[in-house]
């Protein structure tokens, strides 16, 4: 397959007896010298969601999109979907958020976009069907007959703010599940917040609501509508939408009070260099932490968003976890490192550690590792 140029393979049919299969495909692809995406399908099973994360690029979490309810052999023809298959990918996608990170993604199956109406969905419910998708940061695959694109479709596929959404490279997690209303959000590397409210009902508006508390901030923050690329001025502690049965609002939120641009980042959203490695964590802020820091030079996270707005001494709440002591060096805009050594009961529960550090006015970076011995998991860090 790679002397034939292969850029992207799928296997499906997998589960979890399959794993040696994979292990051989995955090992033998690796000696190819190629890059060739390694996709699994399909309907894996969750409780074998590292394994997947080791060994493939993305994998799919559930059976097929499609409906089969076309009139055609086999279900085949017109509609492609229908509105509850992709309402189950929102379980879906609260459930996986953990496991994907770069190099491995969640794959909710093919975006039914391009041919209007006739997909099966509505115009409303296409859009929050692209929408789930950019939040999930789930590989984009169109599933369309595109001798039969749609003007309507068109533009929504070529929206390049939803795409920038899905290649942040941040799968979203679900903050407010209220049934129908239902509301996801993901920090970016520069301290924007990502939020997407819906309305997943087939019948009834709703007003659908958020608190900043609930998003990750304090304060208020300007809002910017990602499909339409309007300004929606400053909301101030919350967001509201009223939103029609399968509707979506898709926003970008940067905080304009808190920290003048975010006062937490979450250690998934830093770069990771060498071993260290995204990891699930049901007590983490996230659901994610990063380890294997340290015991190398190379093995190392650095991470960026804290943006205040005037420079300074201020106090860094490092939130990690660790089972004995171990030391973080830690280094703010590439200044010598200091180190910290910290003391923990678990890699499970995070504790925390306050030091004082100097920041720049607007963007800083600040980099964990330990070229000698492994360092704690990190789970976030925060300033005042």
């Amino acid at each position: 397959m790679a002397s034939w140029g292969v850029d992207y393979l799928k296997i499906d049919g997998v589960g979890a007896a399959d794993i040696p299969d994979v292990q051989a495909w995955d090992k033998a692809l690796r000696k190819t010298g190629r890059p060739i995406n390694f996709a699994l399908s399909n309907n894996l099973p969750i409780a074998n969601a590292t394994t997947w994360k080791q060994l493939a690029n993305s994998w799919r979490t559930q059976g097929d999109v499609e409906c089969y309810c076309g009139p055609g052999p086999n279900g085949s023809g017109y509609p492609l979907t229908d509105w509850t298959h992709v309402v189950s990918r929102f379980n879906s996608s609260a459930a996986w958020q953990p496991y994907a990170g770069p190099g491995g993604w969640n794959d909710y199956d093919s975006l039914q976009l391009g041919n209007g109406d006739k997909v099966g969905l509505t115009a409303d419910q296409r859009r929050s069907h692209f929408t789930l998708w950019a939040m999930a940061a789930s590989p984009l695959l169109l599933g369309t007959d595109l001798t039969a694109l749609d003007s309507t479709d068109m533009a929504m596929l070529t929206n390049d703010r939803l795409i920038a959404v899905d290649q942040d490279g941040v799968a979203a997690k679900r903050i407010v599940n209220n049934g129908t209303q239902q509301v996801f959000s993901k920090r970016e590397a520069n301290g924007d917040y990502v939020v997407a409210l819906f309305n997943t009902a087939t019948s009834g508006t709703a007003t659908v609501s958020v608190n900043w508390s609930q998003v990750g901030f304090s304060g208020s923050a300007t809002v910017t509508d990602l499909w339409s690329g309007t300004g929606g001025g400053t909301a101030a502690n919350s967001y509201s939408v009223s939103l029609r049965p399968g509707e979506t609002r898709l926003i970008r939120a940067t905080p304009t009070t808190g920290g003048g641009g975010g006062s937490t980042v979450e250690a998934e959203t830093g770069t990771l260099a060498g071993a260290a490695k995204l990891g699930s964590c049901a007590a983490c802020s996230g659901g994610q932490k990063v380890g294997f820091i340290g015991n190398g030079a190379a093995n190392a996270v650095t991470l960026s968003g804290l943006t205040p707005s005037a420079a300074g001494s201020r106090q860094l709440t490092i939130s990690y976890l660790v089972s004995g002591t171990r030391s973080f060096f830690v280094s703010v805009n590439g200044a010598a490192g200091v180190e910290v050594p910290l003391t923990g009961t678990s890699f499970a529960t995070p504790a925390t550690k306050t030091i004082t550090v100097t920041l720049n006015a607007g963007a800083n970076t600040v980099k964990f590792y330990n070229n000698t011995a492994y360092a704690p998991d990190l789970d976030k860090i925060s300033v005042n």
